[in-house]
């Protein structure tokens, strides 16, 4: 049997050994004793903590073998069941048989139990070897790890008290290293799990975003393509009403053709709603920065209601105020746009009185460039419970159900002016008391426009209905549309062309020169992407022709990619002769007549 080198303990005195070689050879003991001590309380700490069982086995075997003469040494630690005490260790491992012999014959006399009770070394005499059998269990103050058991030559060794301090020390540090280590690797393990989850729940949070994504397009496409097929029907409905009411009608007549008229519209503003509120839920629509004139802004939604309020009874006014700037930067579209709602709420609510448009501003000493802008909008109208207000501005929402029946509307609109008014930094209030009428706040931040050196342009004079306006050239399959447009271009002034192609649009620039052209983006054999794509790259004098898209397609998308296929301007479906009008003149001549070919 292969023995560990050790340095044991010097043995008792005997009669006639010199008293100085007694006293020299403990004090080396103990000054070796003590060296351990350090080592055994500095190398546990200093063992990597995923090194595992055998580094801190191997470092206690080494501490152990210093302080006593040990024939061989076993580890046996408790299993994961916490019922059995498998060999971990032996050294050397050629005993190990017989190690684990002799422990199950301790097991059965209960020394095992004992040795586990006292955390001390236990000596007996060894069944399976010629000396003694040292056990001690490796405790710490949370449990046991496991037990040690060393094999002594002698049959009543001499261990003093002092060596079996120090084995306990050591075997104690060993238990709370291993324990140390294992907890260390069941935190690892739980790590590695939980990385896992963290990883897969990732993978299905991706996969989740990734779907909303998808559903997210899906749904971008299938508003773009409903926009497209409504409003080409819409095209139709109300620029043939229009061109009925041009016509000579009866009173009758002409009654009906009006209630078509504002029926269409009706149904338009409820489709631009739907629109808008999808656009701000997927959160596509932008918010322009540009300067212009909000008095001018909100004269214009006056003006366009006035006629509306006027058949009603009701006073519509604008009062202004000299504090606000005369030229803010922001979007004149959205301003409208909230505040066109609010007017036409107001009207729509108010039986007899008023309706007034507020404007006023104030401004920060500490932000001179800054205007806080406030649009109030009051009425006489029928006004809104108190517990109903905070409802008023959720989407689908009207102060109660009768409101619908009674007055229609799809519950959406102030929920979009809400959304707008926040979009461009501001804040929407209302304050109201039933049958007192009610007044909507809107407060918005604008930067103050630095105004040009030089004086602006006057705006150009509105032309008289003339036939030398120019040629233009309409691509449009639509037969309906064809026809409304044609009606609109020649009373504002304009002689027309029709194409119904992208290739008949090619064969037509070929023979005539045109003052513009409104392209139609969704067309049979050519589409007005491919045919803008084509002229732009010819090399004569027809490649800087003003293109103007004329589409039933209105997503802020639609818009980008007609200006980026190098189209000039825009204009969704369905529009009025107003409108035509005014996308024409920003790129036509007044005298702009093309020469044919």
């Amino acid at each position: 049997m292969t023995s560990i080198p050790t340095a044991a303990p010097p043995s008792p005195p005997r009669p006639g050994d010199p008293p100085g070689d007694t006293v020299k050879a403990m004090n080396r003991w103990l000054l070796d004793a003590l060296d351990v001590v350090a080592t055994v309380g500095a190398a546990q700490p200093g063992l990597k903590q995923d090194d595992g069982n055998a580094s801190v086995l191997g470092a206690a075997k080494s501490a152990l073998a210093r302080l006593y003469n040990f024939e061989a040494m076993a580890f046996f630690l408790l299993d994961r069941s916490g019922l059995d005490f498998p060999l971990e260790d032996c050294q050397p491992p050629t005993v190990a048989g017989a190690i684990s012999r002799e422990l199950d014959l301790q097991i059965s006399d209960g020394v095992f139990a004992w040795a586990l009770q006292r955390n001390h070394p236990v000596i007996v005499p060894a069944a399976h070897f010629p000396g003694s059998i040292l056990l001690h269990g490796l405790t710490t103050r949370s449990g046991t790890v496991g037990m040690f058991l060393g094999i002594i030559a002698e049959r009543r060794p001499f261990v003093p008290d002092g060596c079996q301090k120090l084995i306990s020390i050591v075997l104690t540090n060993s238990a709370n290293a291993i324990q140390t280590a294992g907890l260390w690797r069941e935190l690892q393990a739980y790590n590695a799990n939980l990385e896992a989850a963290i990883e897969e729940r990732t993978n299905e949070l991706r996969q989740a975003k990734e779907a909303a994504h998808a559903a997210n397009a899906a749904k971008s496409e299938f508003l773009a393509n409903m926009s497209h097929e409504i409003r080409t029907p819409m095209n139709g409905v109300l620029g043939t009403t229009a061109m009925l009411l041009d016509t000579d009608l009866h009173g009758e007549q002409r009654d009906f053709a009006e209630t078509i008229e504002s029926s269409g519209r009706e149904l338009l503003t409820i489709i631009n709603d739907i629109l808008d509120f999808s656009k701000l839920e997927a959160g596509k629509l932008r918010i322009e920065s540009i300067p212009f004139d909000l008095h001018h802004t909100l004269s214009d939604v006056v003006d366009l209601l006035a006629a509306k309020a006027k058949s009603r009874g009701i006073s519509l006014s604008l009062r202004g105020s000299p504090t606000v700037p005369g030229r803010l930067v922001g979007d004149p579209s959205r301003v409208r746009q909230v505040v066109t709602n609010l007017v036409d709420n107001a009207i729509k609510f108010t039986h007899e009185g008023y309706v007034l448009v507020g404007l006023t501003a104030a401004t920060d000493p500490g932000h001179p460039t800054m205007a806080q802008v406030t649009i109030a909008v009051k009425d006489s109208g029928i006004g809104i419970p108190e517990s109903k207000q905070q409802h008023v501005f959720e989407k689908f929402t009207q102060a109660d159900a009768s409101t619908t029946r009674k007055y229609g509307g799809t519950g959406l609109g102030l929920a979009i002016c809400r959304q707008l008014t926040e979009l461009m930094g501001g804040k929407i209030g209302v304050e109201s008391k039933p049958e007192h009428g009610s007044t909507f706040r809107v407060t918005i931040p604008f930067p103050i426009a630095v105004e040009a050196g030089a004086p602006a342009p006057a705006p150009r004079p509105a032309a008289e209905v003339t036939s030398n306006r120019g040629r233009v050239l309409l691509a449009e399959d639509h037969p309906a549309n064809q026809k409304i447009a044609v009606w609109m271009l020649k009373k504002i002034g304009y002689d027309v062309d029709v194409a119904a192609t992208g290739r008949e649009v090619l064969a037509c620039l070929e023979r005539t020169a045109y003052a513009a052209i409104l392209m139609d983006c969704q067309m049979p054999d050519l589409d007005g992407y491919e045919a803008t794509a084509q002229i732009r790259a010819r090399t004569d004098a027809r490649q800087s022709i003003p293109i103007i898209a004329m589409t039933a397609s209105a997503l802020p998308a639609d818009r980008d990619r007609c200006l980026a296929a190098k189209m000039n301007d825009y204009l969704s479906k369905p529009f009025q002769r107003e409108d035509l009008e005014k996308v024409l003149s920003r790129w036509v001549p007044l005298a702009g007549n093309a020469a044919d070919l």
